[in-house]
């Protein structure tokens, strides 16, 4: 699907024919933290069921999936790469929804700047729950203090478990880690509970091409030759994002995934100049130990209309029940296998 283009004529392409020009100025974007905001990252989840459709519209570009009566954002934090005008976003939202067919359009997971102005516009607004993250400013040197003071003696006993195991960890990228994914993911109590990679949507297809693409990588523990657990990164400016971390199930009392959100993190990237890592996600225990601050998180929707306020309820709702698994002192782990959904 193509449009002709003018000074403010808007362009909206299948991924496949999207122009070198609009790429070129898309990877140029200096404001951009995440691999969500990337074309590396349309291009990954074109690689599923769903065709990608990026937009142009004057200065701004941005991508969209359109899922059921819906076009949904890929970005997040920022949902376009470009420079806004007062009324280009909501302009955007209009194209996409004429353009695409699409009833309502979603931006999920922006910034809170970005909720203020897209309130102001007439956009559906509500709060999602927040994203850890580590500030870096002190290159991660104060983290195993700060997991002992929150942890207790329980710290030092997790990481003298995992070191007299005998296992290690070492940087695995390209098509070995795409295999070492694939291995633990299946091995993950993650599979029983219907939530691994293979079970949702075609998220191990979009890792999996995030790491061909060599815009991820994995920090993988073994045991001698066999894989056990990995922690899944990208680097984007200055912000490391941990887009996802498992194990499998077996090395369970080694606490490899405790490992590698504290002494790997800070062996990985202290010689990095970060502004912080991003733990990419709702609020979980093994996050509240490390974290520093947390970054707020808000959904939009256009036209707010009914439809818009059924997925505000349908969101909220799914955030409740994590909240209230969190706060009752309950991990990730025992809120699936409870059955909760």
């Amino acid at each position: 699907m193509t449009m002709e283009t003018g000074p403010s004529r808007p362009a909206v392409y299948r991924w496949c024919d999207v122009p070198q020009e609009v790429l070129e100025r898309w990877r140029a974007w200096p404001d951009a933290d995440f691999v969500h905001q990337s074309p590396d990252y349309a291009a990954a989840v074109d690689s599923g069921a769903d065709p990608v459709y990026v937009v142009v519209y004057g200065d701004l570009i941005s991508a969209f999936v359109v899922r059921g009566p819906r076009a949904e954002c890929l970005f997040t934090d920022r949902p376009y790469a470009g420079e806004d005008t007062d009324h280009g976003f909501a302009d955007l939202a209009d194209v996409v929804r004429s353009e695409l067919g699409a009833g309502l359009v979603y931006f999920p997971l922006l910034g809170s700047a970005v909720a203020r102005r897209a309130r102001s516009a007439g956009f559906a607004v509500w709060e999602r729950l927040p994203s850890p993250y580590v500030g870096w400013s002190d290159r991660g040197v104060g983290l195993m203090a700060r997991v002992r003071e929150r942890y207790g003696s329980r710290a030092d006993r997790q990481w003298r478990r995992f070191e007299n195991a005998g296992l290690a960890v070492a940087t695995v990228a390209g098509k070995p880690a795409v295999e070492v994914l694939d291995r633990i993911e299946r091995a993950s109590w993650k599979t029983k509970a219907g939530q691994s990679m293979h079970e949702r949507e075609d998220q191990f297809a979009l890792y999996c091409t995030l790491i061909e693409r060599g815009v991820a990588d994995l920090e993988v523990v073994y045991d001698g030759l066999s894989p056990v657990a990995y922690r899944l990164d990208t680097k984007i400016g200055r912000v490391v994002t941990c887009l996802k971390w498992s194990y499998d199930d077996r090395y369970r009392r080694f606490s490899p995934g405790f490992h590698l959100l504290t002494t790997d993190l800070v062996r990985r990237w202290s010689g990095a100049d970060l502004a912080r890592v991003d733990l990419f996600g709702s609020p979980d225990l093994l996050k509240r130990l490390i974290s520093t601050g947390e970054r707020r998180r808000f959904d939009l929707a256009w036209p707010d209309a009914s439809v818009a306020q059924d997925l505000r309820l349908e969101r909220i709702s799914f955030d409740a029940k994590i909240r209230a698994s969190y706060e009752a002192g309950r991990g990730i782990r025992e809120h699936y296998q409870s059955g909760a959904s």
